[in-house]
């Protein structure tokens, strides 16, 4: 009674109270009925198994010994306590099973015992535990890598469903049983070698195809890594998925001879897969194909995957090791070969990640490519589309014909607009519309997109020639040549309403060409005095006004704002200028013996291509602050550049093989940018 009361009150919840206050009541009718009867508590062992049986069989001799008992009647509070039953039946003569449970659990106790039994045969079984374990937690690995990458939670489910389609339709239709007693280990290396080398050798025709050979008019090392290169970017994936394949015969072949022989095989296997993954992410990044989180998560996913598979495979090889014969160990084992393995993967991975996106170049240089294709590209501007984000536009020749194409900022992803078989070229944006030239109709027309419908508008409807358009709010301008000259012609979106802007003198024939457009002031290039001088009109009071005189030329205008920024050649070389609209103060900007062209003007900052170094370059001017720096400094040509907010966008030679303008097929500019915020740290 004591030792049911002192345990009762140490631990109400303790379901063997219930035993023992069962065995005193069990006691007491015994001995009513005249009976010789004795309470004895077996306690075992907190160590289930064979040490707990070890010390019930001893307090079972001890009590034998001293009551010199040989019957006995059991009580216990569940199945888990019947385990017993051998020892004591070795010992005492069993004359009961009395089982004390709490009212309406003893279901429950059956079925914890069912569930404990068949959980601990399952974690025994390898291969039950790696379909209802290891299965599942690879998947859940893999969402636990999404929530460092919300964006990519879409891959998780990709992973998921194909690691488990796999596997159920493998053992669902038995493909690995059929394999291992159909197809014999020789037949299934020469079907996965010869797979392998049809693979391989289309990859090498893709590669050889890729190579422009009227770019390598001789032999130097220029040539040799462009070959190299160009072979290399169109044969590599079909090249190694062929050596995959070979790697993946070899791995089925001895899965068919037996488990003992795979694991090798399949270490092979999977470092040449993470290999493989590793520096195809990381081409595509080099390449703008993806974006840093992009290629991280990948390499995160290709890393882990690699590290769990050649960890098991290891842990498998050792095992069988250990059970075959006595190897001499190697100076590092299996845990620190793994060890090792993932020690390199995370400061590779933490390495890539620390890295900013935009830092391309080794040198220091800030810039950073928005397109690389292998085709040109030319014209580039910026925009901003609310709730999009700002955007890269310019014109590319990659399908054999000017298209105009868009890229976001934060996005890798290069898509093509005016997707025509004619050409689109010189686009100009304002907040998500863009406008362009197009000859789809015979001649160069006006044509119109929204970005957030999708929608193409055609403009102009004149069998004559519209060019160098600009739009700003609702309104369009370009340069018309409807009347035999150049003329600037305006449309309004919203009214659909077309007017012509310059009239002419019929004798005289001006031209008027390269308007641009801010708020209710347009601004072109008029030489109806005999040199090109820069003339603007108001929108609102329809009143013209001259902004240069003189017979110096002008070229290329830009306005912001106030601020209207155009080349001129009045010192004997191309310099910079600016003009105050408010104040109609003139201000010459550059100073530098050698030519600046192709200004471009944004609040306060002015770009320009500068040829002071021998080549051309894109600088800077902060009107503010009064300084001028140097863009870019690779030694071949920058040129046509743009500013918007504080982005510079312009064509970029640096990749070209020759780095010389030819105008012929094997020219390759591309489109670089940076951004000043970036530059002022510098």
């Amino acid at each position: 009674m004591d030792t049911a009361l002192a345990l009762g009150v140490k631990d109400p919840t303790e379901s063997d109270t219930n035993v023992l206050f069962h065995c005193i009541k069990l006691y007491d009718q015994l001995e009513a009925e005249g009976r010789e009867v004795y309470v004895a508590c077996v306690t075992g062992d907190k160590q289930v198994g064979v040490t707990s049986d070890m010390v019930i069989s001893e307090q079972l001799d001890t009590i034998i010994s001293l009551y010199d008992t040989r019957n006995t009647i059991l009580v216990t509070d569940g199945r888990e306590d019947e385990n017993i039953l051998p020892i004591l039946q070795s010992k005492l003569s069993l004359v009961s099973i009395e089982r004390v449970t709490v009212q309406q659990s003893e279901s429950l106790e059956d079925t914890y015992f069912i569930l404990h039994r068949y959980l601990k045969r399952m974690m025994e079984d390898r291969k039950v535990s790696g379909l209802l374990l290891g299965l599942p937690g690879i998947i859940i690995l893999i969402y636990a890598f999404t929530y460092l990458f919300p964006e990519f939670t879409k891959y998780g489910w990709f992973s998921t469903f194909s690691i488990v389609g796999i596997y159920l339709f493998a053992k669902g239709f038995g493909v690995d049983d059929y394999v291992r007693e159909r197809i014999t280990p020789r037949k299934i290396k020469l079907i996965a070698y010869s797979v392998a080398l049809v693979i391989a050798a289309y990859g090498a025709y893709n590669g050889f195809q890729n190579i422009k050979w009227g770019m390598v008019p001789y032999l130097n090392w220029e040539s040799v890594r462009y070959v190299f290169t160009v072979f290399f970017d169109g044969s590599f994936p079909l090249l190694y998925i062929g050596i995959l394949a070979a790697l993946a015969g070899n791995v089925i072949s001895a899965y068919t001879r037996g488990f003992n022989y795979i694991w090798n095989h399949l270490i092979v296997f999977i470092l040449a897969c993470g290999i493989f993954g590793t520096i195809y992410q990381y081409t595509s990044f080099t390449q703008n194909e993806i974006t840093r989180n992009e290629m991280v998560f990948s390499l995160l996913v290709i890393g882990f995957l690699s590290v769990m598979g050649i960890g098991v495979s290891l842990i498998q090889r050792s095992k069988i090791k250990r059970e075959t014969s006595k190897q001499r160990r190697l100076p590092i084992g299996g845990r620190g070969i793994l060890t090792l393995f993932i020690g390199i993967f995370v400061i590779t991975a933490l390495t890539v990640y620390a890295l900013d996106e935009t830092a391309i170049e080794p040198t220091g240089d800030l810039t950073f490519p928005v397109t690389r294709s292998l085709a040109d590209q030319d014209n580039p501007v910026m925009g901003e589309m609310e709730g999009a984000g700002a955007f890269f536009l310019w014109e590319d020749n990659r399908d054999g014909k000017w298209d105009i194409f868009i890229k976001y900022l934060d996005s890798s992803d290069e898509v093509n607009l005016s997707d025509n078989p004619n050409d689109q070229r010189h686009p100009r944006t304002w907040q998500g519309k863009v406008v362009w030239e197009d000859n789809r109709n015979g001649n160069w027309d006006i044509y119109l997109y929204d970005i957030e419908s999708g929608a193409t508008s055609r403009i102009t409807n004149d069998p004559f020639n519209q060019t160098n358009p600009d739009i700003y709010g609702s309104v369009i301008v370009w340069e018309d040549d409807r009347h035999g000259n150049s003329d600037i012609y305006m449309y309004d979106i919203e009214d659909g309403k077309e007017e012509r802007i310059t009239m002419d003198d019929p004798e005289l024939q001006p031209f008027q060409t390269s308007p641009r457009i801010y708020d209710d002031t347009i601004i072109w290039l008029d030489n109806r005095f005999g040199e090109f001088n820069i003339f603007s009109y108001d929108i609102a009071t329809g009143n013209e006004s001259t902004i240069t005189s003189g017979r110096s030329i002008k070229f290329n205008p830009s306005i912001h704002g106030d601020t209207v920024v155009w080349e001129d050649n009045r010192n004997g070389n191309w310099d910079i200028f600016r003009y105050n609209l408010t104040t109609n103060v003139q201000t010459q900007v550059t100073s530098s013996p050698t030519n600046q062209i192709n200004p471009s003007v944004y609040g306060q900052y002015i770009v320009w291509e500068d040829d002071r170094n021998g080549n051309k370059d894109i600088y800077l001017n902060d009107i503010e602050s009064g300084t001028i720096r140097q863009v870019t400094t690779s030694v071949l040509d920058q040129e046509r550049p743009e500013v918007y907010a504080t982005y510079i966008v312009w064509v970029d030679w640096r990749n070209d093989l020759d780095g010389m303008q030819t105008g012929t097929a094997e020219d390759n500019p591309d489109i670089y940018a940076t951004n000043i915020d970036d530059l002022s740290t510098q």
